[in-house]
This record gives structure tokens, C-alpha cells and sequence, in this order.
């Protein structure tokens, strides 16, 4: 924790030093939140409800700076917990985004860092942080650490092929998690076919290490994408991913990126499928084979949004795990300073783990919010969230949660 806060106070004095010489390319932002919160099960337990009192502040501040050679852009918060009636332990936790990108030779050789360190969910298929930041047994404090020399070239004008190193450090707070890190080299090509076709070629190998198993990982894509109308547009990439070194999935396994974008004036669809590779706090990496459709339509105050999802989860072509979701929102301006938001989630986790009985999970989330905007760096905020989790075989996931929280924001 004593490096993290040496990092940060690094950051933003280079950024406050810069600011005293380019004065117009940069923005400091500091921000702080405060809240009251009612929270009828704490703990998420289905009998052994805990209700508590939760005050909450939350100091934030996001500097930006833009030169010619050097951009920041930096997010830090803090969030404290006071629980009136100590139903859990004080928690304290903090949330960098750190983004730096150095243009060493211009248009050709760059340097990307990334930091992201943030309060995760112990499991990837489920994100418990969505249900509440109280549930402690089930979060972990999460690192990404991202190192990324590239080379930008452009032989024609129609032609554009980026390749580089990545580093990549994954590091979690809880001791039944697994730290990783990753050594990659990769090269993506895009090349204009006609004015509205382009092709793209992706060729990535990742090398991995971590206390439990070291491996590499290979993956190709190739496939075309269509600008059919300005602002929307089709594409599909197909190709292979080989495992080697991971007793898990040895094969070459097929893989595939593909989707349609459709952007009108009020009206935006947007569907995607495709095969990926996620970060698995408790068994290091997992395949997500997504199905994902979401719809929008704005207008004037209103703006009403639907999405549906499908996904698998496994290694090899063995799924241990599937889930459905739904999600309707619909907000409102009732006046010009007042707006309601209503979001509703129906969530579906069907888990077959090997040996063990198949169960299944529903969750319910309700999320309802009124906003008075006083001015444009102060809004005041009444929400209610309830959350419902329903299943005939998991007992610990049976339980019910509501939340009311009083909530003002300020901006400096």
C-alpha cells in the first residue's frame, strides 16, 4: 500500500509541475461524495440478516494533461465506511486508473502505461461488486500493471501495421487468489480494401507465468469489416487459439470476433459474439464465448435501453458454467434539473462442475434513482436498490438486500 500511495503522490505532482508550464493542457478535478445508507443484509446471508447504518466519504480527484510528446490522464479515489452498529469491519478502499502515453517518435514509435487497481470480485462469471461493496467475503483487491512499447507503420496510405511488447502484471489481495503476469508480443494490420471495406489481420503469443502453472498462448484472426452507413457498420473475424504447457486445453481450439453496429438518429443496435480470455482470480484464466444484444433510442428528455446476453464459460471446449442476463432502463428528465432513473437486471447462472451436482441461480437487481442537478458541479441524489438471489440448490445464495441511500456530489 506504501508504493501505491508514492505512485500516486508521484503522479499528481508531475501533473501539478506541468500544469505550472502548460497551464492550458491541463485539468485538475477534484471531486468528493458523501452518503447516508439504510442497508437491511450487510452480509448477504440468507437467515442471519445484519442491518446497519453506512456513511460513506468519498474524496476524488482526475487530472488530465495533453503535450505534444506526453499525455496523463489519472483518476484516484478513497472510499471510507463508517458502520454505526459495526455489523462489519471498517474497509477503506481505493481506486486508481492511471493511463500515460509518450509519443517518442511522433506518429511511429509510442509508449503506453496503464495502472488499474480497484475492488474486484473473487469470481469472474459473477460480479458481487454490483450487489454492493459491503460483501467482503466475496471482493478482492485487484492490481493490472500494463507496460506497452509499439511501433506504429504506415507503407501506403490505405495500410496501417502496429506491433509491440506488452507487460502485464495481475496482482489480487486476497491469499486464495492467483498472481500472474504475462509477457506478449503481437502485431495487428488493418488494410483498406475499398472505401468502405477494410481488412483486419490480429496475430498476438502470451506468456504466462504464475506459483500454479506457466503456459503460452497463440491467437490469430483475420476478417473483414463493412462500413455500410456512416456510423454503423459489420465485421467478423475468424481464426485459431493454441494452448501450450496447459494441462487444461492443449488443442487448437477455433475463435471468433464478430458483430453489427447500427447508429441512427435516436435509434442504436448493437450485436456481438465472439470468443475471449478472461482474467480468473481463482483459476488464473477462462474462455467467455459472449452472445451479447443491446438496443437504445433517445428522445428529447427520455432515453429507454434493453440488453440480453448469453454466455459460456470453461476451459477446452468443456463449459462448467453458463449465464443468461437481461437488463431494461428507462430514465427521465422531469424537469431541467431533476432526472429519474430505473434500471431492472434478471441475471441466470447455471454452474456444471466436474464431479460435483449442476446448479442454478437467479438474480433479480432493481436499481431506482432521482437526481437534482443544482448546478453543474453539485447534485444531490435519493436511490433505492434491492436485490434478489434465488436458488434450490446453493444455500448461501438465498438471500435479499435493500439499500436506500441519501448522496451528494460535489465538483471543484
Amino acid at each position: 500500500m506504501r508504493r501505491r500511495t508514492y505512485l500516486i503522490v508521484a503522479v499528481l505532482t508531475a501533473v501539478g509541475t506541468a500544469a505550472a508550464a502548460w497551464a492550458s493542457d491541463v485539468k485538475v478535478e477534484p471531486a468528493i461524495t458523501v452518503s447516508e445508507e439504510y442497508n437491511d443484509n450487510v452480509l448477504l446471508h440468507p437467515q442471519n440478516k445484519l442491518f446497519d447504518y453506512i456513511t460513506r466519504i468519498v474524496p476524488s480527484v482526475r487530472a488530465t494533461y495533453f503535450a505534444p510528446l506526453w499525455d496523463w490522464d489519472v483518476f484516484y479515489s478513497y472510499d471510507y465506511r463508517y458502520y454505526a452498529r459495526e455489523t462489519t469491519r471498517e474497509d477503506p478502499t481505493q481506486t486508481l486508473n492511471l493511463l500515460s502515453r509518450t509519443r517518442i517518435i511522433k506518429d511511429f514509435f509510442f509508449l503506453d502505461v496503464r495502472d488499474d487497481y480497484s475492488t474486484v470480485s473473487l469470481f469472474s462469471t459473477r460480479d458481487y461488486a454490483v450487489v454492493g461493496p459491503y460483501a467482503s467475503q466475496y471482493l478482492t483487491k485487484q492490481n493490472i500493471f500494463i507496460v506497452n512499447p509499439y511501433l506504429v507503420f504506415r507503407p501506403t496510405s490505405r495500410t496501417e501495421f502496429t506491433t509491440g511488447y506488452q507487460y502485464r502484471n495481475v496482482w489480487y489481495g486476497d491469499p486464495l487468489a492467483i498472481d500472474k503476469h504475462e509477457h506478449s508480443g503481437y502485431g495487428d494490420l488493418a488494410h483498406q480494401l475499398t472505401g468502405r471495406v477494410t481488412l483486419l489481420v490480429s496475430a498476438r503469443h502470451d506468456m504466462t507465468y504464475s506459483d500454479v502453472v506457466d503456459f503460452t498462448h497463440s491467437t490469430f484472426l483475420i476478417g473483414p469489416r463493412v462500413e455500410y452507413q456512416d456510423l454503423s457498420y459489420a465485421w467478423c473475424r475468424i481464426g485459431a487459439s493454441k494452448f501450450s504447457g496447459y494441462d487444461a486445453d492443449r488443442a487448437t481450439r477455433p475463435i471468433w470476433d464478430a458483430g453489427l453496429l447500427y447508429s441512427a438518429q435516436s435509434v442504436s443496435m448493437r450485436y456481438e459474439t465472439g470468443r475471449t480470455w478472461i482474467d480468473d482470480a481463482l483459476r488464473i484464466i477462462r474462455r467467455e464465448d459472449r452472445y451479447i444484444l443491446a438496443v437504445s433510442r433517445d428522445v428529447q428528455r427520455t432515453s429507454l435501453g434493453a440488453s440480453f446476453s448469453y454466455r459460456e464459460y470453461g476451459i477446452g471446449e468443456y463449459s462448467d458454467e453458463r449465464k443468461y442476463s437481461v437488463m431494461l432502463s428507462f430514465s427521465h428528465y422531469l424537469t431541467e434539473r431533476v432526472q429519474g432513473l430505473y434500471s431492472i437486471t434478471n441475471d441466470k447462472y447455471q454452474r456444471y462442475p466436474v464431479g460435483e451436482p449442476n446448479t442454478t441461480t437467479i438474480v433479480y437487481l432493481t436499481d431506482v434513482r432521482f437526481n437534482y442537478n443544482a448546478n453543474e458541479t453539485l447534485t444531490y441524489s435519493i436511490i433505492y436498490r434491492y436485490a434478489d438471489s434465488y436458488s434450490h440448490d446453493v444455500f448461501i445464495d438465498n438471500y435479499h438486500n435493500n439499500r436506500i441511500i441519501a448522496e451528494v456530489k460535489k465538483v471543484f
